[in-house]
């Protein structure tokens, strides 16, 4: 988790492009970044995570897969 704000801190903004799994990737740090994260009319959780990192890294039922209303009464 200290990539996005080291990174951030280098460049002195609180956005930046990269690459993750060789995706084109923006990362955003900051309070108004996590507000736009969770704004559910902006983005979306359903399918936003690739099956080969959910089944490695989290497993099928973990609250990372769920969609927007179970994501948030588990949370």
């Amino acid at each position: 988790y200290d990539f996005i704000w080291n990174r951030c801190r280098r460049l002195q903004t609180d956005i930046f492009r990269t690459h993750v799994m060789m995706m084109p990737t923006v990362c955003i740090h900051g309070r108004e970044a996590a507000e736009l994260f969770h704004d559910e009319s902006k983005l979306q959780r359903r399918h936003a995570l690739p099956r080969r990192v959910v089944t490695t890294l989290f497993g099928k039922h973990a609250v990372h897969t769920l969609g927007d209303s179970a994501q948030r009464r588990r949370k």
